[in-house]
């Protein structure tokens, strides 16, 4: 059996985590369980080390399931959310052209250009929430993403820059 089971074996896990929480070396974990065994056995800070990297390697993977689980369960919710805020902030820094698009005048609110800039801004960084975490930023054709693409992400983002930058130039 490896020397690192022997925390285990000793059924030491507890008291070995309690002082980790503690902010103890492994050193001076060791020291501290020698001095409680009062020669009944040693454990070496080596021992510990090699316990307390095992035990966080598995708790790892577990929280990485969890997580995983958890992304898979909420990640739809969360894109539509992102698209609605997206779409809501797209209509205060463009007003314009969501009304040609609906092709309904005045069915956008306006808002102040300062508020218009925010709106730009926050619509540029949904957009390269989703960009960064499809994979999308640094190869859009390698990604399978073409000019021909029915949305064009990139063209939007140069867009709303523009449009951002034309509202600046009106203040």
């Amino acid at each position: 059996m490896p020397q690192y089971h022997k925390i285990e074996k000793l059924n030491l896990c507890d008291r070995v985590l309690a002082l980790k929480g503690q902010g103890k070396s492994d050193r001076e974990v060791s020291r501290i369980l020698n001095e409680e065994a009062a020669g009944e056995y040693i454990v070496s800070p080596a021992t510990v080390s090699r316990w307390v990297k095992k035990v966080r390697v598995e708790r790892a993977e577990k929280t990485r399931e969890v997580y995983d689980k958890h992304i898979e369960a909420t990640l739809p919710n969360d894109l539509l959310s992102l698209e609605e805020l997206q779409q809501q902030f797209r209509a205060i820094a463009m007003p314009d052209k969501v009304e040609a698009e609906i092709g309904q005048e005045g069915a956008v609110q306006r808002h102040e250009f300062r508020d218009r800039l925010a709106a730009a801004d926050r619509v540029i960084k949904i957009i390269d929430t989703k960009l960064k975490y499809a994979g999308l930023l640094e190869d859009p054709e390698a990604a399978g993403l073409s000019p021909s693409d029915p949305v064009d992400l990139n063209q939007f983002r140069k867009e709303m820059q523009e449009g951002k930058e034309d509202i600046r130039g009106r203040l």
